[in-house]
């Protein structure tokens, strides 16, 4: 406070440390540790009042490196700052570092505004018709101030305050006006409204600037984001502020925006309210998009009584353990509350303070501030014989410590939650399973992680597991928080399967080709498997012998780097590769796919590239016969070949039209006239080498040979090539060659049969269901519905009445029947009527039914009412003595009275009700 004045009328806090004005002397002290996070003003005669009013004395404002007292009058024409200086070469110790005098930014009386000088460089000062002074907030080097040109209208102005580069001098610091401080400046925010910059709020890129509004009005708040950092040392020295966005607020006279707060990540409005308007606080959460934009989103809204002033002073920090604690001060009602914010959004109320010394001339919580272990909260209506303000100081108890006559930190193995804090006085003990660090604030108790487990409560660190068998690894506990003894949870690897409690071994059957296991395997020895990297198709598992499951290569020019992939979507385009090149084979795992020179072109290994053949003959194609090397290039020299309908001459450097001979038809043969020669149809072989082919079939050209099979093999006709396969119902060891063995397929269930086909690729043991017989066990349709296969998938039947249907020929959701005596419903409805319904008559156009006897096709007679359970018309209650049932066509079912009798209609029951 000052002499002979209540007033206390700013409160700027950083460490444990307060900046004071002292007396008429204009000084001030100042030693921070942190920014600033709550400013507020309050009139001297203890009334609130807005900023910019002439009764005003000063305000404070704090951030790390800068302190200023903002004068509210003429009497005290100049903004003073000081701003801290540091050496950077004994940085590391943060020892070094003295305060020092920066050029004061004048702020003239009103009548003066039109001969106002502010500084715009360090070495020029401009004359403007500009006042600022109204509302201030300071970040770090970078103050933000709102003002009014001489015409009324409201602007805002951002200065920036030069680091020392000489640290032994001790001549003022300059002061630069980045933004808006011309009435000139093409990047000056005007604005028409009598509010604009009542408040204001800076916070790195980010600035808050309120217009509470009139009386009438509900307020809004603009929200700008700073384009361009131009100062290396993080500093905010802003160029030119972007527009964002406009919030207002829900509340006609709620002056929404008369006080700001601004944060890391929250923004909070206030709206203080009026005497019949109950004042509330706007919560945001904010986060940048971009390098212009913000994305804001509303966390909660917190009202108080009409007429406090709720949220005239704010503040706002970071507990460091996912909250952030707002402060918010009610002067009227003489109350400071407390309302923490979780990182995931949630609100929570916390303390509510009330001053020792209750007096209705009182303003406690007319100014706040908060530092890591401190609550300040400003009382500057109190006064007495010798004291004239009261300045209370609260204990903030960081997470994980309790109140006690002094801050007690909760020891290892123990915690207190994030809300209770000083309202704890005792320390919760973690369970086992779980933890705190040694010598950490503990807030909640951390479950041990895989592998770990803690056997006793309290603990502070977990123990390392040991008893698991080979090939396994740990897993996380799926019973409790985490694993409370050694015994913790393992799984076998990927390819390995518990063959016993206290042993995994390697899965029993292969995956198919181009296939790996996805995971361990059951008990039985069942393993599941996906496609490779470079291929696709459907996952399956070692047991499923009845299903074609095969790995397809991504085509040449495509490529999926995981494996998994389920179908040829998957498959995503290589990277081009050379001039004069194509990608070649199947299965590519990487954008670099395997590449050769294409029909033209040869590869150079001077330059590394693929370079044009020279010149072919007429009628002729460039072919590319030689295969590539390991990286994918073909050295081979040029090739060309005759073009459809030609062939090489006698001399072998010209290409002359085919000669047909019609008259020569040899048996199995065809004529071609691109390669104008005779060749054998598909299936048959030529054993002749003479220009007229000889065409045997498979099995006669394996007999020409003397080539044997194993026993139970057949040759297999009408191929492309000639090979042998298992007899149906036989698998063999191996799938060439004679001295392979065959023996009989097990397994097959009786209502299954074993498929013949003469796919080398299709399993040899593969079987297929009987019609009528569905699922890996060939069973009825009742039977598959019931089973685990599809438990769940469809619908089940009608509960009354209601069967799967095992003569529909097929197996899905409408393979559902009705029992003897009952039949679907001719409506529609997945529902069993009898054929029989008494108490009925068939449903006519217009009826007016419910929508249960819909369901038949009936209308249950008067008197009766339907009763889905059992699909029937059931009697109703009698009606009273002299009463009757009406028809529902007159009254919708209800009851009335015979004439002469009076009463009230007790019950009722139709078909309709």
């Amino acid at each position: 406070s000052t002499s002979g004045a209540q007033n206390m009328v700013g409160l700027g806090m950083y460490g444990s440390t307060l900046l004071a004005q002292n007396g008429d002397l204009g000084t001030f002290f100042y030693l921070p540790r942190d920014f600033v996070l709550g400013t507020s003003t309050v009139q001297s005669d203890g009334s609130a009042t807005a900023p910019g009013d002439e009764n005003f004395l000063y305000t404070s404002v704090v951030s790390t490196d800068l302190g200023c007292v903002i004068p509210m009058n003429t009497s005290f024409p100049k903004i003073h700052c000081l701003a801290k200086v540091l050496d950077q070469s004994k940085v590391a110790s943060d020892t070094l570092h003295w305060w020092r005098d920066v050029n004061p930014i004048p702020i003239p009386s009103q009548s003066a505004c039109d001969a106002f000088q502010v500084p715009s460089s360090s070495s020029d000062v401009q004359t403007t018709s500009m006042c600022f002074g109204i509302a201030t907030s300071v970040w770090k080097r970078s103050l933000a101030i709102t003002g009014q040109t001489i015409e009324g209208d409201r602007f805002f102005s951002t200065f920036y305050v030069e680091n020392a580069s000489n640290l032994t001098s001790t001549s003022p610091l300059n002061v630069y006006c980045t933004f808006g401080c011309s009435s000139g400046d093409n990047n000056l925010w005007v604005s028409s409204e009598d509010s604009f910059g009542d408040s204001i709020a800076l916070y790195g890129d980010i600035l808050a600037v309120g217009v509470p509004g009139a009386q009438l009005s509900t307020g809004n708040t603009v929200i700008f984001r700073a384009v361009g950092l131009q100062d290396s040392s993080n500093y905010a020295n802003h160029r030119h502020w972007n527009f964002v966005t406009q919030l207002t607020g829900d509340v006609s006279g709620a002056r929404f925006g008369a006080t700001l707060s601004l944060g890391p990540s929250l923004l909070v409005v206030a709206s203080p309210g009026a005497e019949q308007i109950r004042g509330y606080l706007s919560i945001f959460e904010y986060a940048r998009a971009g390098t212009t934009n913000l994305t804001l989103t509303s966390v909660c809204n917190i009202s108080r009584v009409a007429g406090g002033d709720f949220g005239l002073s704010l503040a706002q920090r970071e507990a460091g353990d996912g909250w952030t604690m707002i402060v918010a001060g009610s002067p009227v009602e003489s109350r400071v509350y407390v309302i923490w914010v979780s990182r995931d959004g949630k609100c929570e109320a916390g303390d509510a303070f009330l001053p020792l010394y209750p007096d209705s001339a009182n303003r406690f919580g007319a100014s706040v501030a908060i530092t890591s272990t401190f609550l300040l909260m400003g009382d500057p209506g109190y006064l007495s014989r010798t004291i004239s303000g009261l300045l209370y100081v609260a204990a903030v108890c960081p997470a994980g410590s309790i109140r006690s006559s002094r801050q007690i930190q909760c020891p290892s193995g123990n915690y207190n939650s994030p809300i209770a804090r000083c309202q704890q006085t005792v320390c919760s003990t973690c369970t086992a399973g779980t933890y705190t660090l040694e010598g950490g604030f503990g807030v909640s108790c951390s479950t041990c992680s895989t592998g770990a487990f803690s056997n006793k409560s309290g603990a502070s660190t977990c123990l390392s597991c040991s008893v698991n068998p080979m090939n396994s690894a740990f897993v996380a506990s799926t019973n409790g928080p985490g694993s409370s003894s050694d015994s913790c949870p393992w799984t076998c690897l990927t390819g390995y399967y518990p063959a016993s409690s206290d042993s995994c071994s390697p899965c029993p059957s292969s995956p198919p080709q181009h296939a790996e296991y996805s995971g361990p395997g059951t008990s039985k020895g069942v393993c599941p498997w996906r496609c490779s990297a470079g291929f696709y198709g459907l996952p399956g598992n070692t047991s499923s012998t009845n299903i074609v499951a095969a790995c397809t290569g991504c085509a040449a020019g495509k490529y999926v780097a995981v494996a998994g992939s389920m179908s040829s979507s998957s498959c995503l385009s290589c990277s081009s590769p050379p001039a004069g090149a194509v990608n070649i084979g199947v299965g590519a795992t990487s954008a670099n796919c395997p590449w050769a020179c294409g029909a033209g072109y040869n590869f150079s290994t001077t330059s590394g590239r693929c370079i044009s053949c020279p010149s072919k003959p007429d009628h002729s194609l460039w072919t590319s016969s030689a295969s590539p090397d390991s990286n994918g290039i073909t050295a081979a020299p040029c090739r060309w070949a005759c073009e459809g309908g030609y062939e090489m001459d006698s001399t072998g450097l010209q290409c002359s039209q085919c000669q047909t001979n019609g008259a020569i038809s040899p048996a199995n043969a065809e004529w071609t006239q691109n390669a104008c020669k005779w060749t054998c149809i598909k299936g048959y072989f030529n054993t002749s080498t003479s220009d007229l082919p000889d065409c045997v079939s498979c099995s006669a050209l394996m007999a020409l040979l003397g080539v044997s099979r194993p026993e139970h093999t057949w040759w297999v006709d009408g191929k492309s090539t000639c090979y042998w396969l298992p007899d149906v119902g036989y698998i063999c060891s191996k799938s060439e060659g004679a001295d392979a063995t065959c023996h009989p397929c097990n397994n097959l269930p009786s209502m299954a049969t074993w498929v013949p086909t003469s796919d080398p690729s299709f399993f040899p043991c593969s079987y297929r269901c009987l019609a009528g017989y569905y699922g890996a066990s060939c069973v009825t349709c009742s039977l598959y519905m019931a089973s685990e296969d599809v438990s769940g998938l469809f619908p089940s039947p009608p509960s009354l009445g209601g069967i799967w249907n095992d003569s529909a020929g097929i197996c899905d959701a409408s393979s559902w029947g009705c029992l003897d005596g009952f039949r679907r419903s001719p409506s529609g409805y997945r529902y069993c009527c009898p054929l029989t319904i008494s108490n009925s008559v068939p449903l006519r156009s217009g009826d007016f039914v419910d929508s249960g006897s819909i369901k038949c096709a009936v209308k249950c007679l008067y008197g009766f009412n339907w009763s889905d359970a059992s699909a029937s018309c059931e009697p109703c209650s009698q009606p009273p003595i002299n009463s009757f049932f009406l028809p529902a066509a007159v009254s919708n079912g209800l009851m009335s009275l015979p004439k002469g009798f009076r009463g009230q209609v007790s019950c009722f029951c139709s078909s309709t009700f």
